[in-house]
């Protein structure tokens, strides 16, 4: 079983943890909510003057995963008037995760 880590990156290059989703449609509302205070640039391929949205309808249209080198990911680069923000993040394994903390756990017991 999988789950997406999801981070929001502003234009300072802050990131912010969204958390772990079990869909990736599961943050596209929270994301949103980071959103909002934000405006779609002239530069932007989908509804220039909007409030960025994500979502079924939505003009930046569905989070959406693709392979990398080394995992899973997914990403979007939003250009939005004050430069460009970000949506990023991971697709984990549950089972292995569990694995790795509870591993981490002991060490730090045992």
């Amino acid at each position: 079983m999988k789950y997406y880590q999801v981070i929001f990156v502003d234009e300072y290059n802050n990131f912010f943890e969204i958390g772990p989703c079990a869909k990736l449609s599961d943050a596209e509302p929270e994301v949103n909510k980071y959103l909002e205070g934000y405006v779609l640039s002239e530069d932007a391929e989908s509804g220039p003057g909007e409030t960025p949205e994500f979502g079924e309808g939505k003009n930046l249209g569905r989070l959406t995963e693709y392979p990398s080198t080394f995992s899973m990911v997914f990403d979007r680069t939003i250009d939005v008037e004050e430069g460009y923000v970000q949506v990023r993040g991971f697709i984990k394994d549950t089972d292995e995760t569990i694995k790795e903390l509870q591993e981490l756990a002991g060490e730090k017991n045992g």
